[in-house]
């Protein structure tokens, strides 16, 4: 079910990708005095998707669904460093999906009372299962926590062009999904898109 903040956009949207490019565009003049600027947005690299090309931020509601908005605002991180790496050839941008994660995120989930004694079981049942599975097969906070200091630190990733980089912390060097998106210009759409939201949002506040 989305979510909306008070600027009308939904909440996967804003947490996983308007905020960061927000802060990354804010921050540029201060990365680029930096002798060695880096960064990093841990999300989903290298596990594109294609997305819903018609309603890019799935405005519509019946687009719209958990799945689909985590593979829209991975795509649009992919697409959206390819733009801020290409202007700023000096910064390192790293995209990077850190794996199966020990955490507390899904026994936290409380189902909304809209979800009827149904659904609130379904979600108890579901965030249940995905704990057990982290448990058994994930990585601890700490280990992933110093895997993307290594990726903060290390020489291993370098400035000149967009990095997507895997839970083993290695380079993802196929183009998958983001093939056919690139070679159809929609790094440019999607960077259009979020400068047109992050206008939207700031005319309406003042």
């Amino acid at each position: 079910m989305r979510v909306d903040t008070k600027e009308g956009i939904d909440t996967c949207f804003a947490l996983s990708y308007f905020s960061r490019i927000r802060l990354i565009t804010n921050l540029l003049p201060l990365l680029r005095q930096s002798p060695r600027p880096r960064v990093l947005s841990v999300l989903n690299g290298g596990r594109e998707k294609p997305i819903r090309e018609d309603d890019i931020g799935l405005e519509d509601a019946s687009h719209y669904a958990p799945r689909a908005a985590i593979n829209h605002t991975t795509l649009m991180t992919s697409l959206a460093f390819d733009v801020l790496a290409s202007n700023d050839k000096q910064i390192t941008f790293m995209h990077a999906f850190p794996g199966l994660v020990v955490s507390d995120n899904f026994s936290r989930l409380a189902a909304p009372e809209s979800y009827g004694f149904i659904g609130r079981t379904i979600l108890i049942l579901f965030s249940r299962f995905i704990s057990a599975i982290q448990s058994l097969f994930g990585m601890s906070a700490a280990d992933c926590g110093a895997r993307q200091a290594y990726l903060l630190t290390s020489d291993k990733y370098g400035p000149g062009k967009p990095w997507r980089i895997d839970q083993h912390s290695e380079a993802v060097t196929s183009p998958g999904a983001l093939k056919s998106y690139r070679e159809r210009g929609w790094a440019d759409k999607v960077w259009d898109h979020t400068m047109h939201v992050f206008e939207k949002i700031l005319s309406s506040a003042s």
